[in-house]
């Protein structure tokens, strides 16, 4: 006769959005080429289809496996119509790395924003499996980023 003694533990724990509480004190940011300083006027951003995307979720329980994100783009409606039509311009996968702490830094170039009034979702899954192989889902984070393309015309 033998005997095992075996342990587990059950996460429940969803990943939560956050700040890294050291050096950046955003939970997202979104920026032309990524920088972590402040706008200083001489880096045009405002104007790109090609965002990067930065921001920390954490979880202490199994880590941050990815953060997925879904960018729609709101279509114009007829005045006094509500609410508006959101169309899907793309989705993706983005990977995460971590300080070590529980906190899971991504950051990586969106494309896809269009000239108008833009949403991007967030959702970030954790390491842990269920019985279909899935881990835990943050709840959703959504932005709204308005996108202006303008041209200066010289006489």
């Amino acid at each position: 006769t033998s005997t095992a003694e075996y342990t587990y533990t059950i996460d429940s724990e969803k990943p939560v959005i956050t700040t890294d509480n050291a050096k950046h004190d955003y939970a997202f940011k979104v920026r032309k080429d990524g920088a972590d300083t402040v706008h200083d006027g001489n880096t045009s951003w405002y104007s790109a289809t090609d965002l990067v995307l930065t921001g920390f979720y954490t979880d202490k329980v199994a880590g941050v496996k990815k953060v997925d994100y879904k960018l729609e783009f709101e279509e114009t409606s007829a005045e006094g119509e509500t609410p508006a039509v959101l169309t899907p311009s793309a989705t993706g996968s983005l990977t995460t790395t971590t300080d070590g702490n529980g906190i899971y830094k991504f950051s990586s170039q969106v494309s896809k924003f269009k000239n108008g009034v833009n949403y991007i979702t967030f959702t970030a899954e954790d390491n842990s499996k269920d019985s279909d192989q899935n881990g835990n889902r943050s709840t959703d984070n959504r932005i709204r980023i308005i996108a202006i393309k303008y041209s200066i015309n010289s006489c």
